[in-house]
């Protein structure tokens, strides 16, 4: 795979594009390894993926002004918004994919970074 990188990313949050407000973001999926190791392999431990799950991290450019990022992403926390995630701002094809799902929002830190 080619390197890229962002420049133009997309990413809607409850549903609104808010790419305007963030500077970065940092999507991580993982599976936990679960062992399926058996006498008849020899020796060999074969591990296989269970569980999945991700983290959404973005940093927000900070403003406090009334109807800005600030007012709007403090609601947020502690409840479950839909998140959407595209490597630019263009329609969603084939060599354009989105990423999406729910986010439960745990973490906000004072600098704005968004996440958990």
């Amino acid at each position: 795979m080619a390197a890229f990188v962002l420049t133009d990313a997309y990413i809607a949050i409850n549903s609104v594009d808010r790419s305007a407000f963030i500077k970065q973001v940092a999507l991580n999926v993982e599976t936990a390894e679960q062992d399926a190791t058996d006498f008849a392999d020899a020796g060999w431990t074969v591990p296989i993926s269970g569980l999945k799950s991700g983290s959404l991290a973005l940093t927000f450019n900070q403003d406090v002004a009334a109807s800005q990022i600030d007012s709007i992403m403090w609601p947020l926390l502690g409840t479950t918004v839909p998140f959407e995630v595209r490597r630019t701002d263009r329609s969603v094809r084939c060599v354009e994919p989105e990423i999406h799902g729910q986010h439960s929002d745990h973490v906000v830190e004072p600098d704005h970074r968004f996440g958990r």
